[in-house]
């Protein structure tokens, strides 16, 4: 039986079903001004980010994830130059927007620097987007920066 406070125990809780994680070790964790971040480190997945309690990424299975929401739209979109990313502090989204030759700029918005900070160090194949010079990260809150950007940029981005 599990012990549900034990730490060697990560738990994906969802409503009608609980994913069991167990962790070789909690390789980091810290209180953002945000968020609760945490990196565990799992014999099958590699390692994986918990933000809030909520699993966002594992090493295995990452790619997954950022592949779709890059590629189908700058596939769908002829001729993409200038992309918007609102979050994505892992970078991952990023990477793979990035691989694609015709992009010029990439703006990514993330509110929460300890993210950028975290996966700069434990998730270094996901934050090599971060030393591409078309890459412009900008801490600050996805809303507050539409808001104050909407009418100088509303015919930038692709």
């Amino acid at each position: 039986m599990i012990d549900y406070n034990n730490k060697d125990y990560f738990i994906d809780k969802n409503k009608g079903v609980d994913i069991v994680y167990k962790n070789d070790s909690l390789l980091y964790e810290v209180n953002s001004k945000y968020q609760n971040i945490k990196v565990f480190k799992n014999e099958l997945f590699g390692k994986i980010l918990v933000i809030d309690d909520d699993l966002q990424l594992t090493d295995l299975d990452e790619h997954n994830y950022h592949e779709m929401i890059a590629h189908v739209p700058i596939n769908f979109i002829p001729n993409t130059e200038n992309v918007l990313i609102i979050g994505g502090g892992d970078g991952g989204t990023a990477r793979e927007v990035l691989r694609h030759k015709n992009i010029k700029k990439v703006d990514q918005i993330e509110i929460d620097i300890e993210v950028v900070k975290t996966c700069k160090k434990y998730f270094p194949g996901l934050s090599i987007s971060y030393d591409d010079s078309r890459m412009n990260l900008i801490i600050e809150n996805g809303s507050t920066w539409v808001d104050n950007n909407l009418i100088l940029k509303k015919k930038y981005y692709d």
